[in-house]
């Protein structure tokens, strides 16, 4: 059946797009209702047929409405007229290259909530897509929708959003800028591999996975800041991050995950927070430019050679009591490593170190580690409002509110006031002060 120029088939009670049978049967702006009648039964429209729109090269724009809930194979395929599309929030179902070989696509607006994944990698193959702007409604961004789009500039990603899945934006080379969404709970397995174009990663409180290769390969960053709720880190969830010059692990991490920052070779420094009990084997293996490593107190297990082709470390700090044991293996496999670097520890734990295996093989083991309590300011041994005011006075007069305000850990010394380990002492700082005296963090 034909209504306003768009031809259906009718099965049993909904309605179907379709063509009359020949290729570019379609030509200018099309739009879909939710609604067609024949023979004084209404039918809803639920679904683009395959290839209702093949090949109509003459077609610039279509207009679906939230009845469809299924976009089948090849629907869309070639149609090369079409800039834009919009996918409607109802739909659960896009088939196989629904839209491959759309060469003039450059912006999509994703609408879906409930999609299923295709079969194919990518709904949008060979077409150059520039913009992709999730709707409001979306909660988990699907792997298909833009895997491989060397072309994608920019992705807006709403407050919705708590789930990245696998793959998403692997190898998307051309993604410069990415702003990961308060509402994030999880970042799936190589969701981020590849996009060599980012330059700096946020990942905000509130999310606890980062999966294995989420951002392995994005040799373009320079700054990572894990957030304060990540619990895990995935296999090499950061390797071949060759240009990550500043590293900053937030204080819920506990696991990170084998091989997770292997090759990330500008990296100078370290500082693992005391959350982290358990390292995984090779974890900075060929970080050739690291030179300072601090472990946290919490550190119980190290698996083997965290430190392979680490030759330029010069000083190591571990602030764990106990020494932490290795599950298979030492730091270094070459031990000539052990030969040109220091060991810091706290001094009633001088004497373990110097016992305990590959511990003992540094060539200088100090007893010189402050241990401190984050937010303890002016180190009285609490963290109570007189904290707080210290942090406030070094806001206002930029400079020390007494007593000592700095103690050796990772590339030198830390700022006490720097509560928050951002590098910089700021209100975040004193809002940190005040939740752990509310929240004894």
């Amino acid at each position: 059946m034909m209504h306003d120029g768009i031809y259906y088939d009718l099965v049993d009670d909904h309605a179907v797009v379709t063509h009359d049978g020949n290729s570019n049967c379609y030509s200018g702006e099309v739009v879909i209702p939710p609604t067609v009648s024949n023979a004084d039964k209404t039918y809803p429209v639920i679904a683009i047929g395959q290839k209702a729109f093949y090949q109509c090269v003459n077609m610039t724009h279509v207009t679906m409405p939230n009845t469809i809930t299924t976009i089948d194979n090849y629907a869309f395929g070639g149609c090369t007229s079409l800039t834009s599309m919009t996918i409607p929030e109802s739909v659960t179902t896009i088939g196989q290259n629904a839209f491959a070989g759309c060469t003039g696509i450059k912006t999509v607006v994703y609408n879906a909530v409930q999609c299923k994944t295709p079969q194919w990698e990518s709904i949008f193959r060979n077409s150059p897509l520039e913009t992709l702007v999730f709707g409001q409604h979306v909660q988990v961004i699907p792997n298909f929708v833009a895997n491989g789009q060397t072309h994608l500039k920019s992705v807006t990603l709403p407050n919705s959003v708590t789930t990245i899945s696998n793959d998403a934006f692997r190898g998307c080379t051309g993604l410069s800028e990415l702003t990961l969404p308060e509402s994030l709970i999880t970042i799936g397995g190589g969701a981020f591999s590849g996009c060599s174009g980012l330059t700096s990663i946020v990942i905000p409180d509130g999310m606890t996975t980062i999966g294995g290769n989420a951002f392995s390969n994005c040799t373009g960053i320079e700054r990572l800041v894990i957030g304060n709720s990540v619990t895990s880190i995935g296999e090499s969830a950061f390797s071949n991050c060759s240009g990550m010059k500043s590293l900053t692990i937030g204080n819920s991490v506990t696991t990170i995950g084998d091989y997770a920052f292997r090759a990330c070779r500008s990296l100078t420094n370290i500082t693992l927070p005391n959350s982290v009990t358990t390292i995984g084997q090779y974890v900075f293996d060929n970080c050739s430019q690291l030179a300072s490593v601090t472990f946290g107190s919490g550190v119980s297990v190290i698996d083997s050679y965290i430190f392979d082709s680490c030759s330029q470390i010069s000083n190591v700090y571990c602030l764990a009591i106990t020494p932490p044991t290795f599950s298979y293996s030492d730091l270094f496999r070459d031990k000539e490593n052990y030969d040109h670097a220091e060991l810091h520890v706290l001094q009633e734990s001088l004497r373990a170190y110097k016992t305990a295996y590959s511990w003992k093989e540094f060539y200088r083991i100090l007893g010189d580690v402050i241990l401190y309590v984050p937010g303890d300011v002016n180190e009285d041994g609490e963290v109570d409002i007189a904290d707080a005011n210290s942090v406030t006075e070094i806001i206002i007069n930029g400079n020390s509110s007494g007593g000592h305000t700095r103690v050796p850990q990772g590339d030198g010394e830390v700022d006490l006031a720097d509560v928050n380990g951002d590098g910089e002492v700021n209100i975040a700082d004193f809002n940190a002060v005040i939740d752990a005296i509310l929240h004894g963090k």
